[in-house]
């Protein structure tokens, strides 16, 4: 039998690459891409993604990293104010409208991998401000899952926030549950989402710190510029597979989670019976 070789798809055409910007960095469409649009475009995606896909850059991944120069730092407390029930939080002026703690838990010691607990703000700008962060192992002391449990929340006390994102891969399956109960021993609303990771954790790390960050939208406590959390930025690589990222982990994961609506009516300071909230993510879409 006798099979006939046809010629590969589209074999003799030339390829025709056109960047978004000219040789003097206009938009060649600018009647759908204005600056404006270009602009917003890069800030929702990072100079990653933004100059793969619109100026047909091939990235060098040595050249991945986070420019710590980039980040903003602030002072300010953030302020809470109540209205009809429902907590208004701002910091230096400007509407907070997310808020969560975000929490990568481990059993192991420091010298592993780290249960890092941080307090994530966003306001109407869509500004990004990591207001607080905690390490809960340390060496030779008491890391149990219940004394994290007691930390944790004393943690959400502490920044006035009641929404909790916690990864359940792993040891989280188990303290997420055990959290809620805590909670209510200790006599403090909480919600909770629970996260299960799939995809690959430095994309997702880059995804959700890297457009912030280079958009002047990342903003950090001032007594957290000695923290570990610039360390790990300034160490961090695309292609290493081992990065010490247990703080910028958790700050992607909460980010990515989508759950830190700050207009939910909280009863606090009250003798009235507090509510316990679980998010359900087990969507069929």
């Amino acid at each position: 039998m006798l099979v006939s070789k046809s010629p590969p798809f589209l074999e003799g055409f030339e390829i025709l690459k056109i960047p978004l910007f000219d040789e003097k960095g206009n938009s060649v469409w600018p009647e759908r891409f204005s600056p404006k649009k270009c602009k917003e475009i890069a800030h929702r995606s990072g100079p990653l993604k933004f100059n793969s896909q619109m100026l047909l850059i091939v990235p060098e991944t040595d050249n991945i990293f986070f420019d710590t120069s980039l980040i903003n730092v602030y002072n300010k407390d953030v302020e809470l104010f109540q209205s009809n029930g429902i907590q208004k939080y701002f910091l230096d002026g400007r509407n907070l409208t997310f808020g969560c703690v975000s929490w990568d838990p481990s059993l192991g010691k420091a010298t592993s991998d780290k249960s890092i607990v941080v307090a994530i703000f966003k306001d109407d700008q869509s500004n990004c401000y990591i207001n607080d962060l905690k390490c809960l192992n340390k060496e030779d002391e008491n890391s149990s899952a219940q004394y994290q449990c007691e930390e944790v929340i004393i943690f959400m006390k502490k920044n006035n926030l009641f929404n909790l994102v916690i990864e359940t891969n792993g040891i989280g399956a188990f303290l997420s549950e055990m959290i809620i109960q805590t909670a209510k021993t200790m006599n403090y609303p909480i919600f909770i989402k629970k996260v299960v990771q799939t995809q690959n954790k430095n994309e997702r790390i880059i995804r959700n710190i890297q457009p912030l960050l280079y958009s002047s939208y990342f903003y950090i406590k001032a007594n957290l510029t000695t923290s570990v959390l610039v360390e790990e930025l300034e160490s961090f690589k695309i292609e290493r597979q081992n990065n010490k990222d247990d703080c910028i982990d958790a700050i992607a994961t909460g980010l990515e989670s989508n759950f830190g609506s700050l207009s939910r009516k909280v009863i606090i300071n009250s003798n009235e019976k507090k509510a316990f909230y679980q998010a359900k993510t087990n969507f069929n879409i």
